[in-house]
This record gives structure tokens, C-alpha cells and sequence, in this order.
């Protein structure tokens, strides 16, 4: 399965079964290696070196951090919110972070046959580097990634639509799983009844 998050497609794989108002899904989330191009090969082609980093060198950006520039022309750089499986030289430079997956992961829960989602949220925190300008004094500034904000969107299906889902289609499957052993027993039968015919027939020919 795959996520838009904003600037690229990412992968979201399964972790285990979760249940929604007794509808059974499968949950999967954004892989923690999305924005790492030392654990994730597939992301070397982002690495720009358009940004320096916090200690002013040329170079990739560090895990859980993604360069933005080349999408919208601004030194932005993507997390996940509070930075979670951001590299942890950057993640010190800030306080009051608590990065915790229930809070800050994209996640998925999928009914597995239709695909429906039932529970989803897409998360992303946008961020810039901050620097010292050379002939400028200010006080207590320090190289740091600053957060600027971070977005969310979510769906979660209710009750009313929940309902609607397994009695037109729930339902459906399991009418279409009876009937499929009332064939097969039906089929067997035949199977039997043609079976012993045929050799009655030619027991008494």
C-alpha cells in the first residue's frame, strides 16, 4: 500500500490485525526508515545537497528529516511530528519534544478484501534550519532544527456508515460463504448419488 504524503509517495506496511466497530481491519503503517537514506537505499536519488546541515556542511539530510527545496523553491525540510525517528543530534536542539507513534505516525486501517479505510491518519511537520547570522548578536541562538508547524489530516468511519458497510457487503460475504458449502454439498451429493447409480448398473447388467 502506498501514502501521498504531500511531495512523494511513501509505503505503508502491516504491523497486525485491529478491529473498528466490529469491523475487522489490518493496520498498516509509514515505514520508520521513510525519510533515512543511511537505512533506506531506495532514498538516495532525495539526497540533494542543497542543505547544509547544523553544522554548516554540504550533505544528506540526516534520518527522519527530508530536504524539501527542490519541491517548493524554500529551505523547508520535512519530519514526522515532534520529529519521531528523527536522528537524535537533531532532535536534542529543541525542547518540550515528545515524539510517541499512537500520536505522530501515518497509519491505516484497511478492511482487507474491499481495501475500504476505515481509520487513517496522514501526519507531517514542517521545519527549518536555524543558524547564527556571522555579524548579527542576538542572544541564546544555537544551530537547531526549528519546527514550524505540523498538519494532519484523518478519516475514521462512524457508526452510521459502519453499519451500512457489513449489511450490504459483510452480509453479502457471508451469504456468498454459505452458499459456497451448500454448493459444495450439493456438488458432493451428486457426486455420491452418480457414483453408486453407476456402479449398481453395472453390478446388475
Amino acid at each position: 500500500c502506498n501514502f501521498i504524503l504531500v511531495f512523494r509517495v511513501s509505503s505503508i506496511y502491516y504491523v497486525g490485525d485491529e478491529e473498528v466497530l466490529n469491523i475487522k481491519g489490518q493496520k498498516r503503517v509509514l515505514r520508520e526508515d521513510t525519510f533515512s537514506i543511511s537505512r533506506n537505499a531506495e532514498n538516495e536519488c532525495f539526497c540533494t545537497n542543497t542543505v547544509s546541515d547544523l553544522y554548516s556542511e554540504q550533505k544528506c539530510m540526516p534520518d527522519g528529516f527530508f530536504d524539501l527545496e527542490p519541491c517548493f523553491g524554500a529551505p523547508i525540510i520535512a519530519s514526522l511530528p515532534h520529529f519521531l525517528y528523527g536522528d537524535d543530534n537533531y532532535t536534542s536542539t529543541v525542547d518540550g519534544l515528545n515524539p510517541n507513534k499512537e500520536s505522530h505516525e501515518t497509519y491505516a486501517v484497511l478492511e482487507p478484501i474491499t481495501g475500504t479505510p476505515l481509520v487513517g491518519y496522514k501526519r507531517i511537520q514542517f521545519n527549518a534550519m536555524l543558524k547564527p547570522l556571522q555579524g548579527v548578536n542576538v542572544t541564546q541562538v544555537r544551530n537547531a532544527m526549528l519546527p514550524i508547524l505540523w498538519v494532519e489530516e484523518g478519516v475514521e468511519i462512524n457508526d452510521e456508515l459502519a453499519d451500512t458497510f457489513k449489511k450490504q457487503f459483510l452480509n453479502l460475504l457471508q451469504a456468498i460463504e454459505i452458499l459456497k458449502w451448500v454448493l459444495i454439498g450439493i456438488g458432493g451429493a451428486m457426486f455420491v448419488g452418480c457414483g453408486s447409480a453407476y456402479f449398481l448398473m453395472l453390478k446388475f447388467r
